[in-house]
Formats: C-alpha cells, sequence, structure tokens
C-alpha cells in the first residue's frame, strides 16, 4: 500500500467520525425537544363521563412513552459519539503506523 492510500484511509475515517459526530448533535438536539414537549393531565381529561374509563391511564401511557424516547435518542446520541471516537482513534493508529514505517525506511536508507 503506497502512502497516499493509508493518509486517504485517515481522511477518509475522520470524514466519516465528522459525520457520527453530526448525528449524535443531531440525536442530542431532538432528545431536549422531545423533553420540552410535556402534556399535563389535564390533556387526558374527557368531557364525556362514560368516556372516561377509555381515557384513564392516557397520562401516564404519554409519559412513559416520552420518557422512553427520550432514553433511545441519549442512547443513539452515545452510541454515535463512540463511533466518531473510535473512527479517529482508528484514523490515529494508521498515522502513527505510517510515521513508524517512515522512521524505520529511513534507517535503511
Amino acid at each position: 500500500m503506497a502512502d497516499h492510500d493509508i493518509v486517504a484511509a485517515g481522511a477518509a475515517m475522520r470524514e466519516q467520525a465528522r459525520g457520527w459526530d453530526d448525528l449524535a448533535d443531531a440525536m442530542t438536539r431532538a432528545r431536549a425537544r422531545v423533553a420540552d414537549l410535556a402534556l399535563h393531565a389535564g390533556a387526558f381529561t374527557v368531557v364525556d363521563p362514560a368516556a372516561a374509563p377509555a381515557a384513564r391511564g392516557l397520562a401516564e401511557a404519554y409519559a412513559t412513552s416520552s420518557d422512553g424516547l427520550v432514553g433511545l435518542l441519549r442512547q443513539a446520541g452515545e452510541e454515535f459519539d463512540r463511533m466518531a471516537r473510535s473512527l479517529r482513534a482508528a484514523a490515529e493508529e494508521y498515522d502513527e503506523g505510517d510515521r513508524a514505517v517512515a522512521d524505520r525506511m529511513r534507517g535503511v536508507w
């Protein structure tokens, strides 16, 4: 593999890392928006007494669903961040290996 191939691999990994960073940021923003959405219990109140039994538990179901979605968005952001960091670390390994080979080759010539 030529020197430029290794440099290109490191650059490509860094570019991919930026994409994962962007996704992590998007998940953080989405999580904040979902967390800010709140319906108070009155939003689930029904006027028709006959419909009241069907409306029971809606506020709790909404809160549970909202909390679950916030948790999933948090996890997604964390995973995307880990992916970005891993790609950057791999790119550094490529660069370090390339420098080591270049140093050894200078010793040969």
